[in-house]
C-alpha cells in the first residue's frame, strides 16, 4: 500500500489489482492522495478500519471495500463536506476501480465548481455586521439629532 495506496487481502478474488491501482494513480495525478484497501475482513467494521487506514497514511481519504456491505470511507476534514456525496457516487459501482475513480470525481469535481463552505459562511457573517453597524449608526444619528437643542428654542 505505501508504494501504489492500494491493498488486496488474502482471499479476495477478482479484484483487478492494476485497475485499481490506475484509478487511485490518476486521482493522485489530479490532486487527491487516495488509498483503496480490500480486506478480507475489516476490524471492527470497514468505517472504523478506514478511519485507521487514513489516519495512519497521509491520504486526504481512505476507501475500504468490506466483503459484504458497502463501501465505506473516511477523509481528512477538508474534503468532509464532500465525501458523503462522493461515497453515494461511489457505491454505485461494484468494482473498486470504478468506486475509486467515481468518489475521486466527485471530490475533484466540488473543489473546482464551487468555494468552499467556509467562504459562504464569512461572506454571510460580513453581510448581517454590515447591516448591524449600518443600523446602529442611523439609530445614533436620529438619537443625536433629538438632544440637540433647534434654532428656534434659543
Amino acid at each position: 500500500m505505501a508504494e501504489d495506496g492500494v491493498f488486496i487481502g488474502f482471499g479476495r478474488p477478482g479484484i483487478d489489482r492494476e485497475t485499481l491501482v490506475a484509478a487511485v494513480e490518476d486521482a493522485r495525478f489530479d490532486g487527491l492522495r487516495i488509498v483503496a484497501i480490500v480486506p478480507r475482513d475489516p476490524q471492527p467494521n470497514a468505517a472504523a478500519y478506514a478511519r485507521r487506514i487514513q489516519e495512519q497514511t497521509d491520504a486526504d481519504a481512505a476507501l475500504v471495500f468490506p466483503k459484504d456491505g458497502p463501501l465505506e470511507t473516511y477523509v481528512i476534514e477538508d474534503l468532509s463536506a464532500s465525501r458523503i456525496r462522493a461515497t453515494e457516487s461511489a457505491r454505485d459501482f461494484a468494482d473498486p476501480a470504478l468506486a475509486v475513480q467515481a468518489f475521486a470525481d466527485e471530490v475533484l469535481s466540488e473543489r473546482e465548481a464551487g468555494t468552499p463552505e467556509i467562504v459562504g459562511q464569512i461572506m454571510n457573517a460580513l453581510v448581517l455586521m454590515t447591516v448591524v453597524v449600518g443600523v446602529v449608526v442611523v439609530l445614533e444619528q436620529g438619537i443625536s439629532r433629538l438632544r440637540r437643542p433647534s434654532a428656534k428654542a434659543k
